[in-house]
């Protein structure tokens, strides 16, 4: 099964706001995600999962780890 989110965060420490733009897929217990993250004349490319999903909002999840993954990132 596959889903797309459209989203923003904003970036935790410089409070610079950035879009994203995800999809999902979920097989078994494995929940993996790939994300385009992007400013005006920047963008990433980050992916992540969660390996051991054992269900419930899968939007949620793939939200928050998409958050700590665009914390990670050096806007400056």
């Amino acid at each position: 099964m596959k889903r797309a989110v459209a989203s923003a965060h904003v970036h935790a420490q410089t409070r610079t706001s950035l879009r994203y733009e995800a999809t999902w897929h979920v097989e078994g217990s494995l929940l993996t995600w790939k994300a385009t993250v992007s400013l005006p004349g920047r963008r990433w490319n980050l992916a992540g999962g969660l390996p051991h999903w054992h269900g419930g909002s899968e939007a949620a999840a793939v939200r928050e780890d998409i958050a700590r993954s665009i914390d990670g990132l050096e806007l400056g």
